[in-house]
């Protein structure tokens, strides 16, 4: 049943000027389904919270709701394909829903800038968040678009500029060839420990909140870890600008 549904749309979407594979619009289907999605796990959490007495507020507003655009319906519960939104009409609403998004950074040098620094990054996530790309958005953005092993800096530079992918693993790697000829060897060996828990867990680990845990696990403790490195400030020093070597142009 699905994969004649499926079919049918491949043929529609197939038929856009521009268009020559399906590679041309994989990316638009994979966001109206994540935007499907993410209007049903809104509408179980409403219920949820309905049904424990609690107020759930919807990561978008009313107006960019999928139940809202995509598919409204009349007072009846049918269909209303006066409200629908179609051709020109869709495209123009998509570009409004998310072009907020680069108004944050004024272009992709300003977002390398702000996210390879610890506390602008914070400060960037923050006013995500305010705009209703908190961390639970981002993760489901990032799993409808298949990014889950990706930095989010990546997909905002994916969704912002169409920038390519790439994994935490693959720029983590690149990564630590730039650190080898920028710190001595216990440093990088250091930066490189701090890198696989980067792999493994994401950005999150490398808030500057997490470099006393970081130590203390290597090292026992921040005493014994600063002095092991050369002292606490060349500590701060590394663990701050390697990430703009981690996130310069060539990764």
């Amino acid at each position: 049943m699905f994969e004649q549904v499926f079919k049918s749309l491949d043929d529609i979407m197939f038929q856009e000027p521009g268009c020559n594979s399906e590679l041309d619009y994989a990316e638009q289907s994979s966001w109206m389904l994540f935007l499907k999605y993410l209007d049903d796990m809104e509408n179980e959490r409403a219920l949820e919270a309905q049904m424990t007495g609690k107020t759930y507020q919807p990561v978008f507003e009313a107006q960019y709701r999928w139940s809202e655009w995509a598919a409204p319906k009349t007072t009846e519960g049918k269909p209303d394909l006066d409200r629908t939104r179609i051709g020109s009409d869709l495209v123009d609403f998509v570009k409004r829903m998310f072009g907020e998004l680069p108004e944050l950074f004024k272009d992709e040098d300003e977002l390398r800038t702000l996210w390879s620094d610890p506390d602008t990054r914070k400060a960037l996530l923050e006013r995500l968040a305010e705009r209703g790309y908190d961390g639970i958005v981002l993760m489901h953005i990032k799993d409808a678009i298949n990014a889950q092993d990706s930095d989010i800096y990546d997909v905002l530079g994916h969704i912002a500029y169409a920038r390519n992918m790439m994994t935490r693993a693959h720029r983590a790697d690149a990564g630590k060839r730039k650190i080898g000829f920028t710190y001595d060897d216990k440093i990088a060996g250091f930066l490189d420990f701090v890198l696989g828990h980067y792999v493994e867990t994401g950005v999150e680990s490398l808030d500057r909140s997490q470099l006393p845990d970081y130590l203390k696990l290597k090292y026992g403790t921040l005493a014994e870890g600063g002095t092991a490195l050369g002292g606490m400030q060349q500590v701060i020093d590394a663990y701050i600008g390697f990430q703009k070597q981690l996130y310069s142009p060539g990764n």
